[in-house]
């Protein structure tokens, strides 16, 4: 029997880290430079949270 995902066991350290960063510049630009990720990586990362926890801004 395959046991189910959890939101917490599908969020990893990076995603954490992204997202306090994110929350800290409210920004998905700025949070990109301050990780030295691309605007797309990180707006990526806040769309793979939002689906995990069934958040829907628009």
């Amino acid at each position: 029997m395959q046991k189910s995902n959890t939101f917490l066991e599908r969020l990893d350290v990076r995603s954490l880290r992204t997202l306090k960063v994110l929350l800290d510049t409210r920004s998905v630009t700025k949070a990109g430079e301050a990780m030295a990720i691309s605007q797309p990586a990180a707006s990526r990362v806040l769309a793979q949270l939002r689906h995990a926890i069934g958040v829907h801004c628009w």
